[in-house]
């Protein structure tokens, strides 16, 4: 489940030109970086994702956000770390996200086979479970989405529109060379 979170993080550096891991907490509203990196990523992710985490308290932004950089430093081992740490700082935070990611995944159930195996192999894989992310996770992605036909990959891009991004961007080809370093993609605190 966690694993949709870090595929998130991926698309929102690249989305944001920023695979660099340059300075990604501006500013926002109160001064919090810990709002305005929340913010940044929220505007990337997956709509029905995006309208959970939009409702999240600010223990709930602060335990995703520092599970997402302790997963993206691979200071974690477990699979489920961001989860866990909603559950423990924010429960009703992770009741909304989890519900949110069932809805998700009933929706891709839908979807042929080829876009399903895109979202085991990106934003699930990468986004929902929260694994550590590996420049091979990456390729096997970028492969899977370029063996998509046209209809498929309109499909899952109106599902996935943040991911649009990344297949039209220099880094797509990279990643599908296997030459996209996965250490570019860590948050910056």
């Amino acid at each position: 489940m966690v694993v949709l979170l870090v595929l998130l993080a991926l698309v929102y550096s690249i989305s944001a030109q920023n695979p660099t891991g340059g300075d990604m907490a501006p500013q926002y509203g109160n001064g919090n970086p810990i709002d305005g990196v929340f913010a940044d990523i929220v505007t990337h992710e997956q709509p029905i994702i995006a309208q959970a985490m939009e409702t999240f308290s600010p223990a709930g932004k602060t335990a995703f956000i520092q599970a997402l950089k302790a997963n993206r430093e691979g200071a974690s081992d477990e699979s489920n770390s961001i989860m866990d740490a909603l559950k423990k700082d924010a429960p009703a935070d992770c009741q909304k996200f989890n519900d949110a990611v069932i809805q998700l995944e009933a929706e891709v159930q839908n979807l042929p086979p080829a876009v399903q195996n895109v979202f085991e192999l990106g934003p699930k894989k990468i986004w929902i479970e929260g694994a550590h992310v590996t420049s091979e996770d990456i390729q096997n992605f970028a492969q899977a989405m370029d063996k998509m036909t046209a209809e498929e990959k309109t499909v899952y891009f109106q599902l996935f529109p943040g991911c649009k991004g990344f297949y039209n961007s220099p880094y797509f080809q990279a990643a599908l060379d296997g030459q996209f370093d996965a250490r570019q993609l860590d948050v910056k605190m």
